[in-house]
């Protein structure tokens, strides 16, 4: 664990010989870092003697507050750690003005270059005025699904709750996540369809602990009227529903494989 100003951590950590060290948190001390200089930490982190060994890494960022500025991507923000393929838990909690922004690109990123992640926490606070751009929907959760088989738990704040038109309904049947929290800061689409949501989830992470599972909504469009929440209760009733059909075909499933192989076990004593 590591808390002070960026400058003196990012001279701490290339001079630590902690060749078996596999967890890192680094908390700020204050607000009085700026963007620029938590880079450089992550540079500091990703080229030094423990970056091998790591595993786990969490990072509170609280930078000072600056004008508006054009906020720097996830991904260009994180390019220095990306070279970590082997952190399999990774927690980033940014605060309200904190000039980084998140996309659908920026998650394929981070996805990709972890492929051995087992959790992955995503914390912001409501939106700033001065960070105005368009949250990632919920077809970013494909990006995990495809490149993190291992992962096992997923908590992002800042999601759209909903899906584009064009969004396919996946079917990975294997997945092992079993807990997915997310939570919506704002409202961009203002139709929700409950059931395609549900089987958008249930065909990304099949396998979820829906108790342990939670989707938080909006009832407010950015600009506009005000449009009910999404229920997760309802999601979640069809997704019990969903889990409770498979479970009564298994067994039918499993029987008919035992005939089929004592059918060609005998068909070829037969023969």
């Amino acid at each position: 664990f590591c808390s002070g100003r960026c400058a003196t951590i990012s001279i701490i950590i290339p001079a630590l010989v902690a060749p078996g060290l596999t967890e890192l948190e680094i908390k700020p001390a204050g607000y009085e870092d700026t963007i620029g200089s938590y880079t450089n930490l992550l540079r500091n982190i990703s080229t030094s003697r423990i970056a091998r060994s790591l595993r786990a890494l969490t990072i509170s960022i609280w930078p000072r507050w600056v004008h508006p500025v054009d906020p720097m991507p996830l991904a260009t923000f994180l390019r220095p750690c990306l070279r970590l393929s082997q952190i399999e838990r990774l927690a980033l909690d940014l605060n309200v003005y904190v000039p980084i922004s998140t996309s659908d690109d920026d998650f394929r990123t981070l996805a990709s270059a972890f492929p051995n992640l087992r959790r992955f926490v995503l914390r912001r606070g409501a939106r700033a005025h001065t960070l105005p751009d368009t949250p990632p929907s919920l077809a970013t959760l494909t990006h995990f699904a495809r490149h993190c088989p291992e992962l096992r738990e997923l908590e992002m704040q800042g999601i759209e709750v909903g899906l584009p038109s064009d969004a396919d309904v996946p079917e990975m049947r294997e997945h092992p996540c079993r807990v997915l929290r997310l939570s919506s800061s704002s409202r961009t689409m203002p139709v929700r369809d409950v059931v395609r949501v549900a089987l958008f989830l249930d065909g990304l992470f099949p396998n979820l602990d829906i108790d342990e599972s939670h989707i938080q909504d909006v009832e407010r469009l950015r600009w506009g009227p005000v449009v009910p929440a999404m229920s997760w209760e309802e999601v979640s009733d069809i997704l019990r529903a969903r889990h409770g059909q498979r479970r009564v075909a298994a067994p039918g499933w499993r029987m008919l494989g035992s005939c089929r192989r004592s059918f060609d076990s005998g068909t070829r004593r037969l023969q």
